[in-house]
């Protein structure tokens, strides 16, 4: 899951408390030659400023505009492209509500699980050159999730020995869809998903049993994504950052793609907004301020 090289607004600033991981900013849309239609949308409405239904707006704007009336949202910028151009952009409502400030087709935004799809991509990459197999074992690149445990059914009040081995090694395939039995985060992971480096958020899912037999079912997982991110790294040598911006980022023209924006870019993130009471938020799994370098790691999920 990637990328597409066109700038643009992805989705615009989400609830603070919606499920998502790591820390984006883009103008971007799609994944390669993906035909994308994409709405960015801060979960706000906006109050002040010109009404939505006094703008003029395009064909995109108007699908968009019932959200805005409705207080749902502040703003969106919206994007239709296929693989040889961008077919129309339009955008509608705020970027800043206490300001008022216009929402800008070049404003950036928070792009949450989004960046699940440019691990996906960057892992089918490695795929493609033959240096791994998405039915390998993950213990085969990552020692640590060798043995492992399921969670099971506690029987009486013995919880401590309600667990059993895992049917057969997580795969691949397994994390990249959800269905290895790792849960959404860790234990150790309280707060903002961005304070560990990979590896070592990686290394406390292995020491956690897993919540289901692997194949089973379905639940969705970050640490699933995050331990496909820690594949990429060993696999290709590279940090992940360092990966996702040589291979993806710079051959598709991705300048505004980042996990740590610059101060220029700062001044173009929409602000976000809690659904409910419609007040200004900081994302809660992240790390402020979000040019840190120190602080903030990257992740994959």
């Amino acid at each position: 899951m990637g990328t597409k090289r066109r700038d643009t607004g992805r989705r615009a600033a989400p609830n603070a408390t919606r499920k998502g991981s790591r820390f984006r900013m883009a103008r971007s849309v799609g994944v390669g030659a993906m035909v994308a239609s994409l709405i960015a949308a801060s979960l706000c409405v906006a109050q002040g400023g010109e009404p939505a239904s006094e703008q003029h707006l395009g064909p995109l704007a108007k699908v968009v505009e019932p959200y805005i009336e409705n207080r749902e949202i502040a703003g969106a910028v919206m994007l239709v492209a296929n693989r040889d151009r961008v077919i129309d952009r339009e955008t509608i409502g705020f970027a800043d509500l206490a300001n008022r400030t216009p929402m800008r087709p070049n404003d950036l935004f928070w792009i949450a699980s989004m960046s699940k799809a440019m691990t996906v991509a960057a892992v089918m990459m490695l795929v493609d050159e033959g240096k791994i197999s998405i039915n390998d074992p993950v213990e085969k690149y990552l020692p640590e999730f060798k043995n492992q445990m399921v969670r099971v059914a506690s029987k009486g009040d013995d919880a401590a020995a309600a667990l059993e081995p895992a049917s057969h090694p997580i795969t691949i395939r397994e994390i990249l869809s959800h269905t290895a039995g790792l849960p959404f985060k860790s234990s150790r992971e309280n707060g903002a998903l961005d304070l560990l480096p990979l590896k070592t958020a990686v290394e406390s899912y292995a020491a956690d049993p897993l919540i289901y037999q692997p194949g089973t079912k379905y639940s969705y997982s970050n640490e699933g994504i995050n331990t496909a991110g820690r594949i990429v790294e060993v696999v290709s040598g590279m940090r992940f950052q360092d990966f996702l911006e040589q291979r993806l980022f710079k051959p598709l023209g991705m300048k505004d793609t980042t996990f740590w924006p610059s101060g220029e870019q700062l001044k173009r993130l929409a602000k976000s907004y809690d659904s409910g009471s419609l007040r200004e938020v900081q994302v809660d799994q992240l790390t402020y301020p979000l040019d840190d370098r120190a602080r903030r790691y990257p992740i994959a999920r």
